[in-house]
């Protein structure tokens, strides 16, 4: 497999006949860039593969689990869960309660839980409102009132979020998920990932106002 000039061999495949993939050839997993430095510039619709800084704690064989390494110029990078392909970070919610928020770019919005969601604002019925993602269609959604979320160094203002469960992202990663940071959000800064040692950085993009 060949990624923007770099190559991937033996790599494990899964085949898998879910309607998520049926109008693609496949899905990249998170296994076959775990020795890179990740960079998603959604701006300039780039994808960049760098070397990871070298752990001088690492064993010889690079498939032995090792401990988190921090590189000096890494210091500014925000640590995260990893689980699978799931990136997680604590997210602080109106200044009154802290989730576990996947980074999602198959998700369209941000979204909470209902039971998060009952703890930092109010929610309410929108029967006509329907979700789609990688993973499918959600239907009767409630959402929520204006939310401050503060993440990897970011404070966002998100309004209206939609609020429906999210049991089946909970039992996939083994611990309660408060919610989903989406694309609309994760377009507008330059996401950096460190698969190997858990490490993200988000970068706001700089927008020039057009003069008037």
């Amino acid at each position: 497999m060949d990624v923007g000039g770099v190559e991937f061999h033996d790599c494990v495949v899964i085949v898998s006949s879910k309607n998520s993939v049926a109008d693609e050839a496949g899905l990249i997993g998170a296994d076959v860039f775990d020795k890179f430095l990740v960079t998603l510039d959604f701006k300039n619709w780039h994808v960049q593969l760098a070397p990871l800084p070298k752990n001088p704690a690492a064993p010889a064989d690079d498939d032995i689990a090792q401990d988190r390494f921090i590189a000096p110029e890494m210091q500014s990078f925000t640590k995260f869960f990893r689980f699978g392909h799931d990136i997680v970070v604590p997210v602080v919610v109106n200044d009154k309660a802290v989730g576990n928020f996947i980074l999602d770019t198959g998700a369209d919005l941000n979204t909470m839980s209902p039971e998060f969601a009952a703890q930092v604002t109010t929610a309410r019925d929108d029967h006509d409102y329907t979700m789609k993602g990688v993973s499918g269609k959600v239907s009767q959604v409630l959402t929520g009132q204006k939310a401050i979320l503060q993440f990897a160094n970011m404070r966002i203002e998100s309004h209206d979020l939609p609020v429906f469960t999210t049991y089946g992202a909970s039992a996939s990663a083994g611990t309660e998920i408060a919610g989903f940071i989406g694309i609309r959000t994760l377009v507008q800064m330059k996401m950096s990932i460190d698969y190997r040692d858990g490490l993200v950085k988000l970068e706001v993009y700089e927008f020039k106002k057009a003069r008037e």
